[in-house]
């Protein structure tokens, strides 16, 4: 590696000359673009012109072939600059680590310059990792080789470390002799020393720690305005097929700490929330039910608030709407940042009445709509091209609004580009299914639930009429407010019923009580073998199956690229595999 042209390229950055520096950069390149010394250069035009992250892959990759062609020296160049991109890109462990082996190159090649850059660069890694007295100690090592060899740019960087070391230790009679010293070498850099010295401590460690929250607001803002990022889906299904994620595990009240008694925690407590469902078609993404813990699924499952383009809501339960305003505060802050979007609403009455009046303070809501029985209409559209429809139907189920029909059950009609519906998911909602609920608004939901790809129904718990008929005179409440095994078996047999001959759905049991864990397989199986229907899994936290046209097919939870054939349970949560990871 030829550092000597490498630090006049630097010189020339350096200096504010960077078209001759890029000049000179491209030239060498054309002629020997694979040399490890054009990589290197790549690698500092990246870092002068802020492009961090090509930096470090390139200053990567130029540290590897010096390492290969045993050039120690080339090699501590070249990590020295990985080490400094990854500082500024906020991951200073990493740093210090790559200064280090920077540190053991250069004297391996005998090279007190690249010493000296390498334990300035330690020393700014563990400033950024806010580990001070370390820091220090490197900084007076990095000044004392830098005085050494005579080179006066690397002395005046490495003073202005150990200046501002010192100003966030209070070593003020230090710092006035580093500015002395700094001075005739960067005025510039003395004087941010000497404001700095003007400074209380304690305004010094606020300014410090803006500065942090500053840079990690930023990284938040390049979050926001990233293109959607859609997780694999399965090897031969197109991208815009999508898939639907289950995003929640438990049902109900489980999320809330004060309705649970003290050494009552399940396993799962903190994790097995109620959360939601996300589903992704044609590059459209549709929340359902955000509940408690939604967010945490939502981002885990490496999705961002540009991906919500509507949010439906079946009722107002604390596990089916409880992070409706975080979403809102989401998509207001994405107009903050001026990023483009629109998001439409579809809420039950009692989330829409607590959604309606802030809605309209937020830019980046369309529309919001109240969620009625045999109503919907476009979820949304791609580019005026109709993406799907939704219909809801009324379910039996109480909600906080105290009405018992309150509740809905959800069908997701999704198109392909031409307006053709391709594949149908139908969600029931919470609801009881007995003798008490007869009628139109049964027979309608039925109805809707009819012929879906992918069937999640919501079982809730065992009921005590799940073992047999109750005596007379029970209360109503006494049956629930859920489908418990015996509902969920008459629902699904009605709804075979309805459907065409050969039906074959892909059916979620969720929304499971956190009682119920152990027995959800066992569940299943009941519930297959009963209704005679061949694919009955319990839906997991962090679950996916990929909607193909008149398919849906479960996703492997190891690999989430190939299509699970069956499922199991490992330390109490459900896994969908793939024949390449069944052992």
């Amino acid at each position: 590696m030829d550092i000597e042209w490498l630090e006049h390229i630097n010189d020339l950055f350096r200096s504010g000359s960077d078209e001759e520096a890029k000049a000179q950069i491209a030239t060498h390149a054309s002629a020997r673009p694979e040399s490890v010394t054009a990589k290197a250069a790549s690698a500092l035009e990246g870092y002068w012109s802020d492009d961090l992250e090509g930096a470090l892959r390139s200053s990567h990759e130029a540290a590897t072939e010096a390492r290969s062609q045993d050039d120690p020296r080339g090699a501590s160049w070249a990590l020295n600059l990985e080490s400094r991109a990854l500082t500024m890109l906020g991951r200073g462990g990493e740093a210090v680590e790559v200064a280090r082996m920077a540190e053991a190159a250069s004297r391996e090649a005998e090279d007190p310059a690249r010493l000296t850059d390498a334990l300035a660069s330690q020393g700014w890694a563990l400033f950024a990792l806010k580990r001070d007295d370390e820091a220090l100690a490197v900084a007076r090592r990095a000044v004392g080789g830098a005085r050494a060899v005579g080179q006066l740019h690397n002395l005046a960087g490495t003073l202005l470390l150990l200046g501002w070391l010192q100003s966030e230790t209070g070593d003020d009679p230090g710092l006035q002799e580093t500015i002395a010293e700094l001075e005739p070498l960067n005025p510039h850099w003395a004087s941010s020393l000497r404001g700095a010295l003007r400074r209380p401590g304690w305004l010094r460690k606020v300014e410090r720690m803006h500065g942090e929250k500053t840079k990690r607001e930023g990284k938040l803002r390049e979050l926001l305005a990233r293109e959607p990022y859609w997780p694999a889906l399965p090897a031969g299904a197109e991208r815009a097929l999508g898939a639907f994620y289950v995003l929640r595990k438990w049902a109900s009240y489980t999320p809330l700490d004060l309705l649970r008694p003290d050494g009552q925690h399940g396993e799962d407590h903190g994790t097995g929330m109620g959360g939601g469902y996300f589903l992704g078609w044609r590059e459209c993404g549709i929340v359902i039910d955000p509940g408690v813990g939604f967010g945490r699924g939502f981002r885990g499952a490496g999705f961002v608030p540009r991906n919500m383009n509507a949010v439906i809501t079946s009722h107002h339960h604390i596990d089916h709407s409880g992070e409706l305003l975080a979403i809102l505060t989401a998509l207001f802050e994405m107009h903050v940042e001026r990023v483009k979007h629109a998001t439409d609403f579809h809420l039950a009455p009692g989330a829409f009445a607590s959604v309606a009046s802030v809605a309209p303070y937020v830019p980046t809501v369309r529309t919001v709509q109240h969620l009625r029985a045999g109503g919907g209409g476009p979820i949304f559209d791609v580019e005026g091209d109709e993406v799907g429809r939704l219909l809801a139907e009324r379910a039996r189920h109480r909600d906080l609004t105290g009405r018992p029909d309150a509740s809905f059950g959800l069908v997701l009609s999704l198109h392909d580009g031409q307006g053709k519906a391709v594949c149908r998911v139908g969600i029931t909602g919470d609801t009881r299914y007995d003798e008490e609920w007869e009628g139109e608004e049964r027979r309608a939901l039925v109805q809707a639930l009819a012929d879906t790809n992918l069937l999640v129904v919501h079982v809730g718990t065992i009921y005590r009429q799940d073992f047999g008929p109750e005596p007379e005179g029970r209360g109503e409440g006494d049956s629930g407010w859920h489908l418990g095994i015996g509902g969920t078996i008459r629902l699904l047999q009605d709804v075979k019923r309805e459907s065409a001959e050969g039906w074959d759905p892909f059916v979620l049991l969720s929304e499971w009580g956190e009682e119920v864990g152990p027995n959800r397989e066992e569940i299943c199986a009941v519930v297959a073998d009963e209704v005679g229907l061949k694919r009955v899994w319990p839906a997991e936290l962090n679950a996916a199956v990929g909607l193909l046209a008149g398919d849906a097919r479960p996703l492997c939870s190891e690999c989430g690229n190939q299509y699970a054939s069956k499922h199991v349970e490992l330390h109490g949560e459900i896994q969908y595999l793939c024949d390449s990871h069944i052992h």
